[in-house]
């Protein structure tokens, strides 16, 4: 019996992510993780990363408190980009 309507987590999302893919023949699926701090805390996250086979193109699932960290569309060439508009942008460690 569920208690509390709690927020899904990043982990949580990737977990689906990788639950809602797995028979889709095209896409290669990894986890992205990395560090941000905010504030003096520090923050862990993880999204999937997808590429597809048949396309080419990279792009990610998940969630996070900042809307930039998580779902990036399937539209980049290579996933260095994917990285930057996450990662470096977001003064991630």
């Amino acid at each position: 019996m569920m208690q509390a309507a709690l927020p899904i987590k990043c982990l949580e999302a990737t977990i689906l992510a990788i639950f809602l893919t797995q028979g889709q023949k095209y896409f290669k699926r990894f986890t992205i993780s990395f560090v941000s701090e905010f504030n003096g805390n520090i923050f862990r996250h993880v999204v999937l990363g997808i590429y597809s086979s048949s396309s080419g193109l990279f792009g990610a699932l998940g969630l996070s408190r900042r809307e930039n960290l998580m779902y990036k569309p399937l539209k980049f060439p290579v996933i260095k980009i994917v990285y930057k508009l996450s990662v470096l942008q977001n003064s991630c460690i």
